[in-house]
């Protein structure tokens, strides 16, 4: 009698083990949704064999810090002011930062999509200044529309890369003023006009072939100022 009831509360024990051990398994699977549970009978009692497959360990990702440029707008908008945009940002974004347009503003001569870089300043035109550029140069057929906004990357000299183009006596075509770019032979006020609204509008020069891109600068004209010119 006392083996047969030592034999019944080793059975309970087992079965409140198994029992147990079935809990914390079926809460998993309910859980996660993953692995099962088989009980599998024989000479031996009940077996428990346990094919939950535990999922890896997650590694959490590092969050990307985003890149920003800072843009100096002035001119007619609202806040005229240092700004800070996405790298890759566009004008219309710089332009948001600092308050939106006055209602003089040229807005419709502006390429809104243009994209900025770091260290440029924006200045906003008014319609009147655009409307008195273009009666002065009516007279130059080639000259087109003056665009609503300058774009003003050169640094007088503050940045070492322009104290050495002004060393060499070379002009860099993607910062130069038009006063800079009136120093190369053979580009006056027009061509270097039509330099920088060609700058404006499909951004800097990739290679110096691409200066005959702009209207009138043929390959006469290129060949007398390719040595003299900088892309950096």
């Amino acid at each position: 009698m006392k083996r047969t009831g030592k034999l019944k509360k080793d059975s309970i024990i087992l079965a409140t083990i198994i029992l147990l051990i079935t809990v914390v398994m079926a809460v998993y699977i309910i859980k996660t949704g993953e692995g099962k549970i088989v009980f599998k009978g024989g000479e031996r009692g009940f077996q428990v064999e346990n094919n939950v497959n535990f999922p890896k360990e997650v590694q959490q990702e590092v969050p990307k810090v985003e890149e920003t440029i800072k843009v100096y707008v002035v001119g007619e908008i609202h806040n005229p002011g240092v700004v800070e945009i996405p790298k890759g940002g566009i004008i219309l974004d710089a332009v948001t930062l600092a308050g939106g347009f006055t209602a003089d503003a040229a807005q419709e001569n502006i390429n809104l999509v243009y994209e900025l870089f770091e260290n440029v300043m924006i200045r906003i035109k008014s319609r009147a200044e655009i409307e008195a550029s273009n009666h002065i140069n009516a007279i130059d057929s080639a000259q087109k529309d003056i665009l609503g906004a300058e774009i003003i990357s050169n640094s007088q000299g503050v940045l070492v890369d322009d104290q050495e183009n002004q060393r060499l006596g070379t002009v860099n075509v993607n910062r130069a003023t038009k006063e800079q770019l009136m120093t190369l032979p053979g580009i006056g006020e027009a061509y270097a006009n039509r330099i920088i609204e060609y700058r404006n509008l499909h951004g800097s020069f990739r290679n110096k072939e691409d200066l005959q891109k702009v209207s009138g600068i043929g390959a006469v004209k290129y060949e007398g100022i390719k040595d003299l010119i900088t892309l950096n």
